[in-house]
């Protein structure tokens, strides 16, 4: 729990509405993740919040479940037997509908699918787990508010092995419910290099497409192949591929923004046409306040538009905005 806004303590009990601290079973598999000593020593997770919910299964169907919040984790029970686990630093953020008398939400994990239950206390739920979080990231969860259905921004197991990543775009979050101060010079307790080295995973290496060279390309003047350029950070994550900013190797006056489009999850979803679309589009637009295509680029399992870079979002922002 909270002292009071911006001021982070020790996280204790909040509200065990299913009494698990006092059933053995249920804490029992808390001291086996706890590698239990002789003689006992103390959970290394404690027990914060309980609640029943229901679970949506794959088919979209409802399942009764219990949810246990820890210290360390977000856990799935099934008859006293964890079903699956997520741990609080994997939890990329949370989004609620906003539609009246729906209690829906999703948990965003990282590099996994998503949860996505119905829960009457859902805002109890919710301040127990943003506490939990900030205590051990020390930063704000990320939490959004849907208007429009839950289902499009829920990461399906499909979705993840595709690599697709569903959370709503920036417009959808609400910046209110950051009501916590990151403490100075406090890491979070994940690891840095850790950290690092998922950052570096995002970005790829495009040297390695030395023989990609330019399908379309808006120069009229040489040669140009993927590997001419490389990646600054990533600007933007879609229901298909990402968004990098990138520039040319050598030339650091300009920028460019590179959408990568995987292939086979084009197929999956059936956007062949779309992606034309989109390409033909791009290709045509010609005009200062439009965004235009400068190159295309394909490899065996991706394809690469690079655009001139604009700032200020994304236009769909603009227009919930409006």
């Amino acid at each position: 729990m909270v002292d009071s806004y911006k001021r982070p303590v020790p996280v204790p009990i909040g509200q065990d509405n299913l009494n698990f601290k006092n059933d053995p079973e249920i804490m029992q598999q808390l001291d086996q993740n706890g590698k239990p000593t002789n003689p006992p020593r103390p959970y290394v997770e404690s027990l914060v919040y309980s609640t029943k919910v229901l679970k949506f299964n794959r088919f979209g169907f409802k399942q009764e479940r219990n949810l246990l919040l820890t210290t360390n984790r977000l856990a799935n029970i099934k008859k006293k037997e964890f079903q699956r686990t997520i741990k609080i630093n994997t939890i990329r953020a949370l989004s609620r509908s906003t539609i009246e008398n729906d209690f829906d939400f999703v948990v965003h994990v990282k590099d996994e699918y998503d949860y996505r239950f119905i829960c009457e206390d859902r805002e109890k739920l919710f301040v127990q787990i943003r506490a939990v979080f900030f205590t051990k990231l020390n930063k704000n969860l990320p939490i959004f508010d849907v208007n429009d259905g839950l289902n499009k921004w829920t990461t399906s197991k499909k979705d993840s092995k595709a690599n697709v990543e569903r959370t709503p775009p920036d417009n959808y979050r609400n910046y209110n419910e950051d009501i916590y101060e990151p403490i100075p010079d406090q890491p979070s307790r994940t690891s840095s290099v850790a950290s690092t080295s998922s950052s570096q995973s995002e970005a790829e290496d495009l040297s390695q497409y030395k023989d990609s060279k330019a399908v379309y390309s808006k120069e009229t003047t040489g040669a140009v192949s993927l590997a001419d350029f490389e990646i600054i950070k990533v600007i933007g994550r879609g229901s298909f591929g990402k968004v990098f900013l990138v520039q040319k190797k050598g030339d650091t006056s300009k920028v460019y923004a590179m959408k990568s489009l995987r292939k086979d999850v084009i197929l999956d979803y059936d956007q062949v046409e779309s992606t034309k679309l989109e390409k033909d589009i791009l290709l045509q637009a010609d005009h200062p306040f439009l965004v235009g295509m400068h190159y295309v680029f394909m490899t065996d399992q991706k394809i690469f538009f690079v655009m001139r870079f604009v700032r200020g979002g994304e236009l769909f922002m603009h227009l919930r905005q409006a």
